[in-house]
């Protein structure tokens, strides 16, 4: 019974991923532009996305006219060289950045500009310029019937850092309420005078050792008297 429940527990669990698929697909803003002639795809690369972190814009730009390839074929309606012909820009409140538009290895149709989000909050891409000759110029805005704003990476970091240093708080030096680094340095210390001793009184025991061999015998009778 435990080998047939196994692989029923597997094939469960990939029924759950493959459910939760669209969900994700569907945190993208998806639009049909110059009449219907092309189709955008367009949000963050990596959502949600976190400030501080490096993501992408993610644009997909295909031809409705053509079939949606299968799962597993290769895409024949995307629409390619799109990154000589479109610029794009990322707005966010009254500060604006023009991004590079690089094609995706191997998916066509498929385009990343990279950009390190720095705020949290509400993000807008502008895409402008030609698709095969016709002039487009659209804004994108994260909504949520759209793609996902950015979210405060602090919201997801664990544990607490330290102010001053960057290192996980009370982690070292915790139960003497010091500073970690200054009782790592100072056993440190300690134990280097405490081998430099020992070495010291090794080496005096070994001198007087060969002066007793070596004396003249008659030195060691005279004592004697």
């Amino acid at each position: 019974m435990q080998r047939i429940a196994r692989p029923f527990g597997v094939i469960l669990a990939m029924l759950a991923v493959a459910a939760l698929l669209p969900a994700v697909a569907s945190a993208h803003e998806n639009r049909d532009i110059v009449g219907g002639k092309y189709h955008l795809v367009v949000g963050f690369l990596d959502e949600p996305a976190y400030t501080g972190f490096k993501n992408s814009l993610d644009l997909r730009v295909t031809d409705p006219t053509k079939p949606t390839p299968a799962a597993g074929e290769t895409a024949t309606n995307g629409i390619e060289g799109l990154e000589s012909t479109l610029q794009v820009e990322i707005i966010y409140g009254d500060q604006k950045k023009t991004l590079p538009l690089e094609p995706r290895f191997r998916t066509p149709g498929a385009y990343n500009a990279w950009v390190i989000p720095m705020a949290a909050g509400d993000y807008t891409f502008h895409i402008f310029g030609t698709i095969n000759g016709d002039q487009i110029d659209e804004m994108f805005t994260s909504s949520p019937e759209g793609f996902g704003a950015v979210k405060d990476a602090a919201s997801i970091q664990f544990p607490q850092q330290s102010a001053s240093t960057g290192t996980v708080a009370g982690t070292i030096g915790a139960d003497t309420g010091g500073t970690g680094n200054g009782n790592l340095f100072g056993g440190f210390a300690a134990g280097l005078a405490i081998g430099a001793a020992g070495l010291w009184l090794a080496r005096r025991r070994g001198t007087a050792g060969r002066r007793s061999v070596f004396a003249p015998a008659g030195a060691q009778l005279g004592g004697g008297d």
